[in-house]
């Protein structure tokens, strides 16, 4: 099986997500001490580990939204758009959690993400299934987020 990557497109996938995903850190000032004091994860990381599993799950975004686009199925459109909508909502969780503390916002965002992350997964299934499972580790940091949002929100 020949793979063919074509260079303009698997570059855009695969550094457009992490940079929109640095948009809320770098929007929001005193970062590294709001996440220390306020959020209380429940599998508790360090800002540097939360800031580089962040940046790893919007790579393999990247990666799975790469495997929808170079496949010729006529639902990867579908697929493409659940992908935009699962990145959306992951940057403006940051925006809404970290940098206005809106928790309960920042819940219902990764509510609707965890949505997305198995539409995306669902409608990728059909289209490459290397996607699919790439974005079962997308479902799985959404729960993770909103679960944090949660606990930030009773607290």
């Amino acid at each position: 099986m020949n793979v063919i990557i074509k260079l303009k497109p698997f570059l855009c996938f695969l550094f457009v997500p992490p940079a929109a995903g640095l948009l809320p850190f770098l929007a929001t000032s005193k970062l590294g001490e709001r996440y220390l004091s306020d959020i209380q994860p429940v599998l508790r990381l360090s800002l540097s580990g939360f800031l580089a599993l962040w940046l790893v799950m919007l790579v393999l975004m990247g990666l799975a939204g790469y495997l929808v686009y170079q496949s010729r199925s006529r639902s990867k459109q579908r697929a493409l758009r659940s992908g935009g909508y699962l990145l959306m909502g992951f940057v403006l969780w940051g925006l809404f959690t970290l940098g206005l503390n809106l928790p309960l916002v920042g819940l219902v965002l990764m509510a609707g993400c965890a949505f997305c992350a198995l539409k995306f997964a669902a409608e990728s299934l059909w289209v490459n299934k290397g996607a699919f499972f790439l974005c079962g580790a997308e479902f799985l940091w959404a729960v993770y987020l909103a679960a944090n949002s949660f606990f930030l929100w009773r607290l």
